[in-house]
């Protein structure tokens, strides 16, 4: 009781704060309970997902997991919280069933691009069109400054017997060894129960190009910023490719943010309102 008073009186109002906040608060109970929360759990999960000490990572990424001061169910506190009533997999078909839109699988969309001189080249011709790029944007100058670097994961399936194992869809284990979280998907109302469930367990890994993975997370330093951003000035020259996405803005995004950053870029660029 006495630290629920405390973080009343210090944040009036507020229903949550990041931990970097507690740790820098000079209420002593506070402090003492924000020390508990980072050492059992913020620095243990940080360490595993990104392979580095939480020093060495942008505070950014701390701040992402909210402290939050109350019971309520739930996470985000955006109006509107939904899935695509059909997955997502139905959504994307959808979303590219159309006569304009040509999609190739397979393809290494670096094998095709190149910059020259300044100039945007298709298959070693100069490009006046529109390119659209959500890869990473190293790779665009073959790395000449060095690699950005990025986390990726594997996966681990699971099949239980029963309805449910987790009492959530995802639960996190920062002092489980090698795994950072566990999904169950039969949480999800898309799913169809047949007396088993599905867990997947997540382990990080670095992403090291050549080596079969997925570049999954920007890893967020002071240093890999400054990276980034010196590839992207060489980009203001090349006005007709546009480079958004979570690996080309080399930003650790969630869904939601990946898509408004993606809409509000084209607005930009293109000048096409898809925002109202």
């Amino acid at each position: 009781m006495h630290l629920k008073a405390a973080l009343e009186q210090e944040y009036p109002g507020r229903d949550k704060a990041t931990i970097v906040e507690l740790l820098e608060c000079k209420v002593p109970i506070i402090k003492q309970y924000a020390d508990f929360l980072f050492v059992h759990d913020y620095s243990l999960y940080t360490a595993k997902q990104w392979g580095m000490s939480p020093e060495d990572i942008d505070p950014s990424v701390l701040k992402r997991v909210p402290v939050l001061f109350s019971y309520k169910d739930g996470y985000f506190d955006d109006t509107w919280q939904m899935v695509p009533e059909e997955g997502y997999t139905a959504w994307f078909q959808n979303l590219l069933n159309h006569p304009n839109i040509e999609v190739k699988l397979g393809v290494e969309a670096i094998t095709h691009i190149t910059i020259s001189n300044g100039q945007l080249r298709i298959d070693g011709e100069p490009y006046a069109g529109t390119v659209i790029y959500t890869g990473a944007v190293d790779e665009l100058f073959g790395k000449k400054y060095g690699a950005l670097p990025y986390r990726s994961l594997r996966f681990e399936w699971q099949t239980e017997k029963g309805d449910h194992v987790l009492d959530a869809p995802l639960v996190a284990y920062p002092e489980a060894e090698g795994y950072t979280r566990i999904t169950e998907y039969s949480h999800f109302p898309q799913m169809e129960r047949h007396d088993k469930t599905s867990l997947a367990y997540e382990y990080p890994l670095p992403y090291k190009e050549g080596v079969e993975a997925e570049p999954y997370y920007p890893i967020l330093t002071q240093e890999s910023m400054e990276l980034h951003e010196r590839y992207m000035k060489e980009l203001d020259n090349i006005p007709n490719l546009i480079c958004c996405g979570r690996l080309a803005d080399f930003k650790y995004y969630n869904m939601d943010q990946a898509l408004e950053g993606t809409l509000r870029c084209i607005n930009d660029k293109l000048k096409v309102s898809t925002i109202r």
